[in-house]
């Protein structure tokens, strides 16, 4: 089903088109356009971006998050990207 855990994840992986299964940690709805969600399974954690300018039928994927709870079990793909300089954290290799 998946094709790799979120523990997987790393620098390495950037521009490659991945599937996760995990959990809802928490969703934050930033704007109209900007949906971050935290997912976590049994070897990580990973942030998702929902962004509105990259996804297509965006406002009926943000219905759907905004709808989501905490533990809710969801199945995911999308390509990775890195984080901008700024927001780097050391502490997550991911």
């Amino acid at each position: 089903m998946r094709t790799h855990t979120c523990g997987d994840l790393d620098s390495g992986h950037v521009d490659q088109q991945v599937r996760l299964c995990g959990w809802v940690k928490n969703i934050r709805v930033l704007s109209e356009t900007l949906v971050f969600v935290h997912l976590r399974d049994a070897y990580g954690s990973m942030q998702l971006l929902a962004e509105q300018s990259r996804m297509p039928r965006f406002a009926e994927h943000k219905r759907v998050l905004e709808g989501l709870n905490p533990d809710t079990l969801i199945d995911v793909c999308g390509t990775i990207v890195r984080r901008p300089e700024s927001m780097t954290n050391d502490a997550e290799k991911t």
